[in-house]
């Protein structure tokens, strides 16, 4: 069982954006210990050094964190720098983010609130239940995640944006192209035509 983590200095925020039938799955998975809900990481959180940090979140293989209790507690930078060095996944959610983004290979997610405390959320968790190695990718775009990424990697190769965007693209291609292969739009149109496919399948 892989463990969550939810730092949210609003607990009633998750209520007020489930639905009641979501909610109540949610608090099952806590009575289970999948994962665990707190308004904090600690009593004295602006003190938290990096190292403490790492002691408390050692448990947990992901860690959803709303962006708020991270500025109240003056540990954006210290997060930051501890999440380049983690393997974990992290989520940063907040309701002032207007757009998804990755980093650190796909290990990192920033995303609106509203889009974090949805039933894609429980099924994450419940694959994580499973022992299902997380997936940030499949948690935002569920089993389709391949499609708009390939569709985003076409579009950067279009508008020249590559280079522009090397670490971006270095992802893209990481996930897509085996090293040996240089990076062409027919090739990524034949993988897109195979995504749509199985899209409509789904």
């Amino acid at each position: 069982m892989y463990k969550v983590l939810i730092v949210d200095d609003r607990l009633e925020r998750k209520k007020a954006l489930l639905d009641e039938d979501s909610f109540k799955s949610l608090k099952e998975f806590e009575r289970d210990g999948v994962i665990v809900i707190t308004s904090s990481l600690d009593d004295n959180a602006s003190l938290l050094t990096k190292e403490r940090i790492k002691e408390i979140l050692e448990p947990y293989r992901v860690i959803a964190i709303h962006r708020s209790w991270l500025l109240q507690n003056n540990l954006i930078n210290i997060f930051e720098e501890f999440i380049k060095d983690s393997d974990k996944f992290f989520i940063i959610f907040s309701g002032g983010t207007t757009t998804n983004g990755f980093s650190n290979n796909f290990r990192s997610l920033s995303i609106n609130a509203g889009k974090f405390y949805t039933s894609k959320l429980l099924d994450f968790i419940s694959d994580c239940e499973n022992d299902i190695e997380p997936s940030l990718l499949r948690f935002l775009y569920g089993d389709s995640w391949r499609l708009p990424l390939l569709l985003e990697y076409r579009h950067l190769l279009w508008c020249d944006q590559g280079l522009n965007n090397p670490e971006k693209e270095e992802q893209l291609r990481a996930l897509f192209m085996p090293d040996t292969e240089d990076v062409s739009i027919e090739y990524l149109n034949k993988q897109i035509e195979k995504e749509k496919f199985s899209y409509i399948l789904l």
